[in-house]
């Protein structure tokens, strides 16, 4: 939520025409009504979006499944400019969709040292 509007990024299932991508939606109110899709902000073949807000920017993490690129990441300033920083990002090896919570430093130290 970004002031009174609420942001949802959703993956466009369309087949004809072929969609398979990650485009924005907003509401004033999280029951909606939900705004017309946004132009895609991913190309085909995308899914599993993951979107929040860290410091004064976006980040949406997604799934390209097909042709090898595996899971990308985007930021935003305004949630409209959207730039790649898939290589400024590491995902663990085979990963797909997630999911993001908050921890403070020593959470994420004591997950580092735990053995699994």
């Amino acid at each position: 939520k970004e002031g009174d509007t609420f942001y949802m990024a959703v993956k466009d299932e369309r087949d004809i025409p072929l969609k398979k991508n990650i485009r924005i939606t907003t509401s004033k109110s999280i029951l909606g009504p939900w705004t017309e899709l946004s132009a895609p902000i991913t190309g085909s073949w995308t899914e599993g979006p993951s979107l929040f807000k860290k410091d004064d920017t976006y980040v949406l993490y997604f799934d390209h499944y097909n042709g090898g690129k595996g899971m990308q990441a985007l930021e935003s300033a305004d949630l409209k400019k959207w730039q790649d920083i898939s290589a400024k990002v590491q995902f663990a090896p085979e990963s797909k969709h997630g999911s993001f919570i908050k921890i403070t430093s020593d959470e994420f130290n004591a997950l580092k040292r735990a053995e699994f």
